[in-house]
């Protein structure tokens, strides 16, 4: 298994562990958003990321599919506070969780990336 991390995954992993430590605060913030996201902040972005985070220091195939799937799930569930959101902070808030998650998602998908996960595939297939 190819053990260095790629300056991509690295970066990637520090804007994850923002974003996981961003849904962690927002649980427990008063007066935050609605019900749902704040327990989607916690169990999803906030759990799953620090779980995938592991996967990812470890460069490990889930850890990399699980962060793309929580990242893709944010973005999806932060693109209706564009226009639901009540004032201009929270607006700016959902426009910051798509671009930090779409850009740790383009990371993912460096070809650097895939190579360095690539060998996890390859040993255990051995």
């Amino acid at each position: 298994m190819n053990t260095s991390r790629p300056v991509t995954v690295t970066i990637a992993m520090i804007l994850f562990l923002l974003l996981a430590a961003f849904s962690l605060f927002t649980f427990f913030a008063p007066g935050g958003p609605p019900a749902v996201i704040r327990y989607y902040a916690l169990v999803v972005a906030g759990i799953g990321g620090v779980i995938a985070l592991v996967g990812l220091w470890m460069l490990k195939r889930w850890g990399l599919w699980l962060t793309i799937i929580i990242s893709a799930a944010t973005i999806l569930t932060s693109v209706p506070g564009l226009w639901m959101a009540p004032d201009v902070v929270g607006k700016s808030i959902s426009v910051a969780l798509i671009v930090v998650n779409a850009v740790v998602l383009v990371l993912l998908t460096r070809p650097a990336t895939r190579a360095a996960f690539a060998g996890d595939r390859a040993h255990a297939a051995a």
